[in-house]
């Protein structure tokens, strides 16, 4: 047992040490195919840890000076969570995340992650289910031997907890309203935390917002006495955003 206690120790501080990056995802409803689909993706470019984050906890709690830089992340050390290291680019990482994202089925007493609207058609279902739509307050008619049902139909809006008659309307419907899949939840680097808006960023943002700060900065220069030369030759801006979009596009 403390033969595999060390073995796992050993893979952490490997793991701390050779990857730039940790990424803190939540896990809440994964299934394990999505874990193994992701880690075959991610393979030699990352690596996932999957249920031990009791002993990273206990791991940064003992070797605070080997991993001083690292404690940052032991208050988040919670919940069902992995730990994915990394030295990715994290908007790719991100990306595909989202690649393995699973549609579900809800049940009763669950919140609705979204508005789940029920669209009018004719549906697969036999007439003699009309009353069941009629219970819910669903105008339908019958059309070419089948339930169709008139118009949209608001079902359950996003936060509101399901029935148990829409939880049965649903499957009857076979609509899988709820997506899940891994969600990153906190960004460290051996330095601390990163912002999550860094996943938001895109080569508009990165030109947009500093052309508009290269901006400021020459007109206060010249509010200020200082030389305007730079100001008044604006291609200076025109450059500089062609830069930085070179720049960005190794990002």
């Amino acid at each position: 047992m403390r033969s595999n206690r060390k073995k796992v120790a050993q893979k952490f501080i490997s793991l701390l040490n050779s990857y730039d990056t940790m990424v803190i995802v939540n896990m809440n409803n994964i299934r394990s195919k999505q874990i193994h689909d992701i880690r075959k993706h991610l393979r030699g470019t990352s690596e996932i840890v999957v249920g031990k984050k009791s002993f990273l906890s206990y791991l940064l709690q003992n070797n605070k000076l080997e991993m001083s830089r690292w404690m940052s992340v032991k208050e988040y050390l919670s919940d069902n969570i992995g730990l994915i290291f990394t030295n990715s680019n994290l908007k790719i990482l991100n990306e595909t995340f989202k690649q393995y994202f699973l549609t579900s089925f809800v049940n009763a007493g669950e919140i609705a992650q979204r508005n789940i609207i029920i669209k009018k058609g004719i549906k697969n279902l036999s007439p003699s289910q009309t009353p069941f739509f009629q219970a819910l307050g669903i105008p339908t008619r019958i059309s070419k031997s089948s339930i169709e049902i008139i118009e949209d139909i608001l079902l359950v809006s996003k936060n509101q907890a399901l029935n148990k008659s829409q939880e049965v309307l649903l499957k009857k419907l076979d609509i899988k309203p709820h997506k899940y899949g891994v969600k990153i939840k906190k960004i460290f680097s051996s330095k601390g935390e990163i912002n999550l808006k860094i996943l938001q960023m895109n080569n508009n943002n990165l030109t947009t917002n500093t052309g508009f700060l290269l901006k400021q900065f020459l007109k206060h220069s010249c509010f200020n006495g200082l030389s305007c030369s730079m100001w008044k030759n604006y291609n200076i801006l025109s450059c500089s955003s062609t830069m930085l979009r070179i720049i960005a596009s190794f990002y």
